[in-house]
């Protein structure tokens, strides 16, 4: 542990005695790696234009493999890379398998990829996360998404 403590202590270093435009290229680097709106509005903008809908591929696949127990199917494939999706989907090449990590679309686009609009929309409103009020949250979205399932008084 002391090794990678050292180890990060002294890119922190590095990185604080930069100069201020290497230190802003590395900023700007951060902050697009962790900006989440990006590849899904290439895919948006992809889907169904060049790609089509996958008509319930996606979620179909990581459905099998979640069901599937590996001790009755010993030879089940992997699932594809989460990266590789999102190459084909934005016709971007990000980092993969290749570089030991994934860069990967969130519930709403794939349910978008998969169905369109509507399966975009139930991904929103029919997961657990959307569920506020039965959470204490009291968002709009998630009064929205839960209000059929409220008890009337």
């Amino acid at each position: 542990m002391s090794e990678r403590l050292h180890y990060t202590s002294g890119l922190a270093e590095d990185w604080w005695k930069g100069n201020g435009e290497d230190k802003m290229a590395s900023v700007d680097g951060f902050v697009d790696r962790m900006w989440d709106v990006y590849y899904p509005a290439l895919a948006l903008a992809r889907v169904p234009s060049v790609l089509p809908h996958t008509d319930g591929e996606m979620m179909m696949t990581a459905l099998e493999h979640v069901l599937t127990p590996r001790i009755l199917v010993p030879n089940k494939k992997d699932i594809e890379s989460d990266s590789l999706q999102v190459r084909r989907y934005t016709g971007q090449m990000v980092a993969g398998p290749e570089q030991l990590t994934t860069i990967s679309f969130g519930y709403e686009i794939q349910g978008y990829i998969d169905y369109g609009i509507p399966g975009m929309s139930c991904r929103c409103f029919c997961t657990p996360s959307s569920w506020g009020p039965h959470t204490g949250s009291s968002s709009a979205s998630s009064v929205i998404a839960s209000w059929p399932w409220q008890s009337s008084p």
